[in-house]
């Protein structure tokens, strides 16, 4: 949920549940990272996912309740490491990874 449109797509739908159930229904977003290799992975989408989130914060700041990284590799915390940089703490604290 890192592109504009499914960021504006999700809002509508949350904020007319929102208005249905007068209680503040946020999303989860939950992506599966099994089968994701070292040879797939790339800095500059990093840089682009911190960005677009910073976006979304901004349009959105109620949207997203928590994203879930589930079956990371490995590699996924290394990477996830220098991904911090260009996240902000608000970004940083829906993160949440599992693996099983």
């Amino acid at each position: 949920m890192r592109n504009h449109f499914d960021a504006a797509a999700a809002f509508i739908r949350c904020d007319a549940e929102t208005r249905r159930s007068h209680t503040l229904i946020k999303m989860v977003s939950v992506i599966d990272m099994a089968h994701t290799t070292i040879s797939g992975a790339d800095r500059r989408f990093f840089a682009i996912l911190g960005e677009s989130g910073r976006l979304s914060d901004t349009a959105y700041p109620q949207l997203l309740s928590r994203s879930v990284m589930l079956h990371p590799p490995s590699f996924m915390y290394a990477m996830f490491s220098l991904a911090k940089v260009f996240m902000s703490k608000k970004q940083l604290d829906k993160q949440a990874f599992v693996s099983h």
